[in-house]
């Protein structure tokens, strides 16, 4: 089958960060003209795709936040020999460590303007030197996740607006990340799932799309906020 792959490379090359790729597909599927709408996906990075309802190409957003699940999976992994927090019981089992989640947010990648990407090469467990319990160390990379999200979301995003996070990725079925999002951000928050997009699907379709545009040679604009917009990935025949 014709295959279209490496995408990254192009919007490097373009100018962009080469992540997140998200807002190309956010932008053709899911923009509104009723409503402001931020797509946040939580893997092993998260990132959003903010879409301002009056539709101005400008206003979109889209940015890396720091860790999804990387940090939380590493630990349950390390210390628990699971795949990851089922329910976020692990982490409700735990208790918030405020020195390390402090140090944490303090890291140098949330004083770095927008946008910008990362990655697990970052973000992983040697950033933690002290010795916690390991139900702590869950519970407070999971505390970390939602903060260091609802930072980069009340930062980037213009103050004073409402408007609804659409959240897909594993994250989202953390039903603790998902509560401290709703807490902390000024916003609805609810699963992609709303617009008719499962949230474990959403990523595999948003690059089935972009592969779709680089095949039709589409791109629909040079830029959608900080991000050019260009023909992606490479095709074999």
């Amino acid at each position: 089958i014709i295959t279209i792959s490496d995408f990254r490379q192009k919007h490097i090359a373009a100018g962009g960060e080469g992540a997140p790729l998200a807002l190309f597909g956010d932008t053709i599927l899911f923009a509104s003209e009723t409503e402001n709408r931020v797509l946040l996906n939580m893997g092993g990075i998260a990132n959003f795709t903010y879409l301002p309802a009056s539709g101005d190409p400008a206003g979109i957003l889209v940015t890396d936040t720091g860790p999804g699940n990387t940090l939380i999976d590493a630990a349950v992994r390390r210390y628990f020999n699971k795949a990851y927090d089922e329910d976020g019981a692990i982490a409700r089992s735990g208790k918030i460590d405020s020195g390390i989640l402090a140090e944490l947010m303090s890291l140098s990648f949330f004083k770095d303007k927008f946008p910008k990407s990362t990655g697990p090469e970052y973000f992983n467990l040697d950033l933690v030197h002290a010795s916690i319990s390991p139900a702590d160390l869950v519970a407070t990379f999971t505390e970390f996740t939602a903060q260091s999200i609802a930072l980069a979301m009340k930062t980037y995003i213009p103050s004073g607006i409402d408007g609804t996070v659409y959240v897909s990725g594993g994250g989202s079925k953390n039903p603790v990340i998902m509560a401290r999002l709703t807490d902390l951000l000024p916003f609805r928050v609810c699963e992609s799932d709303e617009l008719g997009m499962p949230s474990a699907a959403k990523e595999a379709v948003l690059f089935a799309l972009l592969a779709n545009e680089t095949l039709a040679d589409s791109p629909g604009a040079e830029r959608l906020g900080d991000s050019p917009w260009v023909s992606l990935g490479k095709i074999s025949l």
